[in-house]
């Protein structure tokens, strides 16, 4: 028998009713969390506290400025190998004696080479939560003195590719630890600063090798090129022997294999101008650290810690995004296949494409030093937002005159446009985006998940990076100036997954940032905004802003 009209309509209006009553009990419950989190975020000021700690004319800053320029070689060796086998290209003693171009798959390969070691490394970081962050360093950099003696006496392509995986495993496992050791023992109110002058180190390293690229060039036997490889020792050498007697290890890592005095020294001697353990801002940070500590435990082994709630997926899935963009953006290919790029406009001159690239890598340094004084005073997203656009502007001039060139148009104005578009783009990633590149997935993730997250950023960032370093090198061959809208596409997807899924974390410590992610019923950035306001409030009732 068919239901009666009035009776369907009371049942329709009864659900609508019941729905709207859960869509309000579910309001209610956000609100409430975002209060809950706004309260546990602004018991203590850590940011504040910090920033009065500290001076910097203090001794603890100038421990910290040793600690930062001993770890900064570490990621100068990474870009002395990286930049040279860019520049290297340059060298016809270097082409003739390995049969290669400047672009193609044998060069491809040699470049690729380093990924897959880097990808072979990446699952191992987790290794840092077994011997300490110093420990996984000084592995890598002994790695990476190793293979730089291969690379220099190579004496043939497959001993040469070979070197370049050693390579990548030793970088792998130094460059990543770097930042994520720079995070947890720098200050909180000082983390941006500290990490960005840290990549500021990678700089440096490029400079040095690309004035001896540049020396080489006027060498016309193989030591040439045989001699930027011997210069990849000489940083690791030095931190292999300093990174023990005087960096310190990490307060977190103190902690949780319980050395809890040792963590309260070294935050007192490195966070403090009094150096004294009953500082505040020492026990403060110490009873973030128990109480973050406290919500997670995992063996140093267990992945699952990176997956196994909804919480933990949603730091994984930042990670991810931000590995491929890091490294899909166009930055990276545009330093290692350089002669490639300037050649599809006609500077093909060895000494005016090394002069290019040690001016390039002048230009970044500085601008990596500037991006680390703003870093830390300027919202996340927006420096992130800044980045991508600037890219997708710079990359399609470039593919316009690129494009003029190949139709004979303005030959001689095009090599000058794509120059000074170099050297812009160089200058906008050193301002907005090294040192983010650095920092933010270290704050994403939680103690815990710390050295086997940034382990699979690793290891997602070198699954990219040998697709791009290997397939870059064919595309531009065939597709040539055509290849920049690839990267266009790829940094518009940056804009937006920025918008959607990356929280805001300045003012935040590690473990504050915690709270973005742990607080059930609310999106990450939709929070941290909030988190951020509250913050700023709570600094004008106290008059601190």
């Amino acid at each position: 028998m068919a239901e009666p009209h009035g009776d369907s309509k009371i049942v329709e209006a009864n659900a609508h009713h019941l729905e709207g009553l859960d869509n309000v009990a579910n309001e209610k419950i956000q609100d409430n969390s975002v209060e809950a989190a706004k309260h546990d975020l602004n018991r203590v000021d850590l940011d504040q506290l910090s920033k009065d700690a500290i001076t910097i004319k203090s001794r603890a800053a100038r421990r910290l400025a040793v600690v930062i320029m001993i770890q900064g070689l570490s990621v100068a060796a990474f870009a002395i190998d990286g930049s040279s086998i860019g520049g290297i290209t340059a060298l016809p003693a270097f082409r003739s004696y390995f049969h290669v171009g400047t672009s193609g798959a044998a060069l491809g390969i040699i470049n690729a080479a380093m990924s897959i070691g880097n990808i072979c490394a990446s699952p191992f970081q987790w290794l840092s939560d077994l011997i300490g962050r110093r420990g996984v360093s000084f592995i890598g950099n002994v790695i990476l003195i190793l293979s730089g003696i291969l690379m220099a006496a190579a004496p043939n392509t497959a001993a040469l590719i070979v070197g370049r995986v050693f390579s990548g495993v030793g970088a792998s496992l130094s460059a990543t630890v770097g930042p994520l050791y720079m995070s947890e023992i720098a200050p909180s109110s000082r983390r941006g600063l500290a990490i960005g002058l840290y990549c500021a180190s990678y700089s440096i390293g490029a400079i040095v090798i690309a004035v001896v690229l540049l020396g080489g060039s006027y060498m016309e036997d193989n030591w040439s090129w045989r001699l930027p490889m011997l210069f990849q020792i000489g940083a690791p050498f030095i931190v292999a022997c300093l990174i023990y007697p005087c960096t310190p290890e990490s307060p977190r890592y103190l902690y949780a294999t319980g050395k809890y005095d040792q963590a309260r020294k070294v935050i007192a001697r490195y966070h403090t101008t009094s150096e004294d353990i009953h500082d505040p801002v020492v026990i403060a940070e110490i009873e973030q650290i128990r109480e973050s500590m406290e919500r997670h435990d995992a063996k140093p082994w267990d992945f699952s810690l990176l997956y196994k709630t909804v919480n933990s997926r949603r730091r994984l899935w930042i990670i991810f995004l931000y590995s491929f963009f890091q490294q899909c953006n166009g930055s990276g290919m545009l330093w290692y296949y350089l002669p490639g790029v300037l050649k599809l406009v006609g500077v093909t001159n060895t000494q005016q494409v090394l002069g290019i690239n040690l001016g390039l890598t002048v230009v970044g340094y500085l601008s990596t030093i500037g991006g680390s004084f703003i870093v830390d005073k300027v919202r996340r997203r927006t420096l992130l937002f800044t980045g991508w656009s600037v890219y997708i502007f710079f990359l399609a001039l470039m593919s316009l005159c690129g494009g003029l060139y190949a139709s004979n148009i303005g030959k001689k104005p095009t090599g000058y446009i794509v120059t000074i578009a170099l050297f812009m783009f160089n200058i906008c990633t050193g301002l907005f985006v090294n040192a983010l590149h650095n920092m933010y997935p270290n704050e994403v993730l939680h103690y815990s998940q710390r050295a086997k997250g940034m382990g699979m950023y690793s290891f997602f960032q070198n699954c990219f990076g040998f697709a791009m370093s290997y397939g870059f090198s064919i595309v531009l061959a065939d597709l040539q100036w055509k290849t920049y809208f690839v990267f266009m596409g790829i940094n518009s997807l940056a804009v937006y997954a920025t918008w959607q899924w990356f929280p805001e974390f300045r003012h935040l410590s590690l473990e504050e940032i915690d709270i973005v992610f742990e607080t059930n019923g609310t999106r990450p950035v939709a929070l941290a905004n909030k988190l951020q306001e509250a913050k700023k409030e709570k600094r004008g009732e106290l008059h601190l802003a």
